[in-house]
């Protein structure tokens, strides 16, 4: 049998004291994808954050829904907080793709990129 021993129980608020006060600049996969946005042309581009947008909106509704049947079944809402944090990221992330998307149909903005794409075939269908 195990049990938690007062030198794991500190170690384990110290370890999340440490995450909880110190934030870390975590590199997820879409800020490596924006970082070579520039290899798509703008079309697709456009049509791939239209793709994400829904995918982002279904995943928020999908969390919120979830998290509200189970505060309703009686669960505090401070054990669900994470949920939270990571619907108020998505929105985020909302938001700023449409800003991007904003820019992306400035002509002026894109004209370069898209000059550069001018002569690339349209993707091929089903790879996205």
């Amino acid at each position: 049998m195990y049990e938690v021993t007062d030198v794991g129980r500190r170690e384990t608020r110290s370890w999340l004291r440490e995450l909880v006060a110190t934030p870390r600049h975590e590199y997820p996969a879409f800020v490596a994808a924006l970082s070579l946005l520039v290899v798509l042309g703008p079309d697709e581009v456009t049509d791939l954050l239209y793709t994400r947008l829904r995918r982002l909106e279904e995943e928020v509704k999908d969390i919120e829904t979830t998290r509200d049947e189970v505060v309703q079944s009686g669960v505090h809402p401070v054990f669900l907080v994470e949920d939270d944090y990571r619907v108020a990221l998505l929105r985020a992330e909302v938001s700023f793709i449409h800003e991007l998307l904003d820019r992306i149909s400035d002509p002026g903005w894109v004209s370069d990129w898209a000059t550069y794409h001018a002569d690339d075939e349209p993707p091929v269908e089903g790879q996205t």
